[in-house]
């Protein structure tokens, strides 16, 4: 079997704030996936982490931005 590289850096708990959307995501989401993905995390819970990169000029930034990130505090990251 290949080995596989681990790009894991760190996992952390953050608050939404810490975490800046990536500025060339072009990708938004309608009121109907965002009342449905509130109404799924008030019933479910969290279940997954978001993922992000440490940029010089943004910051934190998420490399793939779930509905759900800003309506989840605190939220799990991996970087």
């Amino acid at each position: 079997m290949p080995q596989i590289q681990d790009r894991i850096i760190d996992l952390r708990r953050l608050p939404p704030g810490d975490l800046h959307p990536h500025p060339e995501n072009w990708r938004t989401h309608g009121s109907d996936q965002t009342e449905g993905m509130a109404a799924m995390l008030e019933d479910v819970g969290m279940a997954t982490a978001v993922v992000a990169y440490e940029d010089e000029e943004w910051g934190l930034t998420l490399i793939c931005a779930p509905v759900w990130t800003p309506m989840w505090c605190p939220c799990w990251c991996l970087m």
